[in-house]
This record gives C-alpha cells, structure tokens and sequence, in this order.
C-alpha cells in the first residue's frame, strides 16, 4: 500500500523540521517537501500535488493562508489540506473551512493527534469518494469531474435540510451573513457553520462555487 504524502507550509523552520521528523516517523507517511511562503508553497503544490498540507495560516502576513487555500483547489486538485495555526478564532475556522481546507487544528495538539488526524482526512475523502461513486452509478448519472450535471446537483439537494436550503437560496439572492443571521434570529456563526456542512453535503470545494453552480445551473427554481 502507498504511503500518504505529507508536505508541510510554515514560516518558522524550527517547525517544519518538527513536522518534517513526525511525519517521517511513521511508518504510513511520507514527507515530499516544505515551503515558508506563498510563492514557494505554491511551487511545491505544482510540483508535488501531495496527499496532505500542513498549512499555517500566518506567513508573511496574516492573508498569506486564505490566499493559499484559494489557489490550492486550481493548482492540486486532489490535496487536502489541513490548517495548523497558534490563531485558533471561530473566524479563522470559518474562514478556511469555507475556502476549501479540510481540517482545522491548533498547533498544540499532540504528535500522535496530528497523525490521526492526517490519516483520517485522508482515508475519509477516500471513503466519501467511493460511497459517492456507487451513488452515482446505481442512480445512472453520468458526471465529469469538471462538469456535475443538473441531476446530480438536483439529486443532491436530498441531503439538504429544510433550512439549508432556504439559507442556500438567501444566499445565492445576495443577502450578506449578517442580513441572513439577523432574518433567521441566529447568529452570525451559525449561518457560517451551516454554510460550511452546505458545502460539504453538495461535494463542493468552498461555498463560492456552491453559489456559482447552482447560480448556473438555476437550481433555485427547484426550491419553490
């Protein structure tokens, strides 16, 4: 069986060299390689498309993180990432699960907690990739894997709950977090945690391309 590849994007090289020495001491993980900042992560990405990031969130600046999470999706597909950051803010979680990380993690989690969950993101997607497979053959509907079809996404909307889809239809209607948070007397976070399961539940990468396709697809008629 292949090993998991794990590559690690932090400014500080006293922790990738920490990461770097817990990676390699299990016998299921691989370390392909580390970056200190946007341009060399990126680099790496291209080169390397590993399994797994380990990606802090502050490098040169504190939009360093979001900027590559956002590029990550276009340039390694398939890499899941994981965020290790010391700023552990329902604001940042928010803010990088909606953008595409797979994870959310503090930097004082322990060496054999950050194994675990290495290991369980990574065979989770493989899990939901097979589960989500069969569903679509057993349903007959064709898709690529740049083009999900209208059926697909119609099927899809089954996993939707009531209110998830009222809040889907908010906001593909333009109402800000605060407008929507403020029309269903919840709060801010709320809508940001039911937007990011959202996502999740339509196997979509962040909740902009949620909005994007079903914009698209004019998947909102179906709503009524």
């Amino acid at each position: 069986m292949s090993k998991i590849t794990v590559a690690v994007c932090d400014d500080e090289i006293t922790i990738r060299k920490y990461y770097k020495n817990v990676i390699e001491n299990d016998k299921d993980l691989e370390f392909v390689g580390s970056a200190s900042n946007i341009t060399e992560c990126k680099a790496l990405l291209a080169d390397v498309k590993p399994d797994i990031l380990l990606l802090d969130l502050q490098l040169e600046h504190y939009e360093a993180g979001f900027m590559i999470l956002s590029a990550a999706g276009t340039i390694s597909p398939k890499t899941k990432i994981i965020i290790l950051t010391m700023h552990d803010t329902d604001a940042n979680l928010f803010r990088s699960l909606e953008n595409g990380a797979s994870y959310f993690l503090t930097k004082t989690i322990s060496d054999t907690e950050l194994v675990s969950c290495i290991k369980s993101r990574y065979y989770c997607v493989e899990q939901e990739k097979s589960k989500l497979e069969n569903r679509i053959l057993e349903g007959g509907i064709n898709l690529t894997n740049e083009n999900k079809s209208l059926l697909y996404f119609i099927t899809m909307l089954k996993n939707l709950t009531k209110s998830e889809i009222e809040v889907l239809k908010d906001l593909c209607d333009g109402l800000s977090y605060r407008q929507i948070s403020e029309k269903r007397f919840v709060t801010e976070n709320t809508v940001r945690s039911q937007i990011v399961r959202m996502s999740q539940k339509m196997d979509c990468k962040n909740i902009r391309e949620l909005i994007k396709i079903t914009k698209e697809l004019k998947i909102t008629k179906y709503f009524e």
